[in-house]
């Protein structure tokens, strides 16, 4: 289940555990604040480290992106030649 943060009218910020489907809390989850509260927008912690599957190529080394001038020019007259053949 994701955490949500939230923010009352005194200044409280509370971060609570609720699922996707429960509505957001309109009054603060704090113990005795009667306050207005409302949903904040947080950053989540996802994060794609190392080289990861789009440099390394996902369905195998045909799909690895070109990064140098020569290695595009080399992918672009593999298509062309890969169009070329299939047409024939």
């Amino acid at each position: 289940m994701p955490y949500y943060e939230y923010l009352c009218s005194k200044g409280h910020e509370t971060e609570t555990e609720q699922r996707i489907v429960d509505d957001p809390f309109t009054i603060c989850p704090k113990k005795g604040c009667r306050c207005k509260a409302k949903r904040l927008i947080s950053r989540t912690n996802f994060q794609l480290k190392g080289n990861g599957w789009f440099n390394q190529g996902y369905s195998g080394s045909s799909n690895v992106a070109p990064t140098t001038k020569a290695d595009k020019a080399k992918a672009k007259a593999e298509r062309v030649a890969s169009k070329k053949s299939k047409s024939k």
